[in-house]
């Protein structure tokens, strides 16, 4: 061996590569991965600690979204210098929508109109499981159980569907839900005797089948039953109250 003085002893840095890993999580709002990137081309003892990659944007989406190293700490004896690190991104991770389940509250009322059809408002429907800060809605089409009149009424909405800016990041688990949240009250119904009705006097008491005209309020389909009659069924000519 011969030493040559005035050369320079030149020790290079090393290759490390720090890679995010695919991942999977359910949506929570935040681009945070549960997955750690790995290392490799580490030496001897040194350590990289505090490993952390991120998702590029926190929304749902499939097999397509950004991983990207965001933070580590490596530990050499010679403050990070012995090395030359380079991060790799990911792009297959995924965050799933997160599962809403719809339900209704309040009242639902109408008056008879001959059909199941129920009106809800935005306030009857509920979500539990949204993140506070975010903004989703549902709403569908709702029913009666029945037509009839009643309170405490089993009402259904079907359909449902999500709306709002954050509702690609949320999934129903049903697309119906119910309730005994409805109410159908009577609907008033006027009678109106047809007027100038008149029969020949016979000597007997008069038993008339008397005519009458039931408003438009009836449902499409029903009709009105009953036998009028006379306030004072007088067997004499004259001129009575139906």
């Amino acid at each position: 061996f011969t030493f040559t003085p005035g050369v320079n002893y030149v020790v290079t840095k090393a290759p490390l590569t720090i890679s995010a890993v695919t991942d999977t999580k359910v949506y929570d709002r935040d681009t945070a991965s549960t997955a750690l990137p790995t290392v490799s081309g580490l030496l001897s003892t040194d350590t990289v600690t505090g490993l952390v990659q991120a998702y590029a944007d926190r929304n749902a989406g499939s097999g397509d979204k950004t991983l990207t190293v965001t933070a580590y700490t490596l530990t050499d004896g010679n403050g990070g210098a012995n090395y030359t690190v380079s991060t790799v991104a990911n792009t297959t991770g995924t965050i799933t929508p997160k599962t809403l389940t719809a339900g209704l509250t309040g009242t639902v009322e109408k008056v008879y109109d001959g059909t199941t059809a129920a009106t809800l408002a935005a306030g009857n429907y509920s979500l539990t499981g949204v993140i506070d800060g975010d903004t989703v809605t549902t709403s569908g089409t709702g029913a009666y159980d029945t037509k009839h009149t009643g309170t405490g009424k089993t009402v259904t909405a079907d359909g449902l569907t999500l709306s709002g800016a954050d509702k690609d990041n949320y999934t129903l688990a049903a697309m119906s839900t119910s309730a005994n949240i409805g109410v159908i009250t009577p609907k008033a119904v006027t009678i109106t005797p047809d007027s100038g009705q008149t029969m020949v006097y016979n000597g007997a008491t008069p038993a008339p089948t008397l005519t009458y005209t039931p408003d438009s309020a009836l449902a499409a389909g029903e009709e009105f039953a009953g036998t009028l009659a006379l306030t004072d069924p007088a067997r004499h000519a004259g001129t009575y109250a139906i």
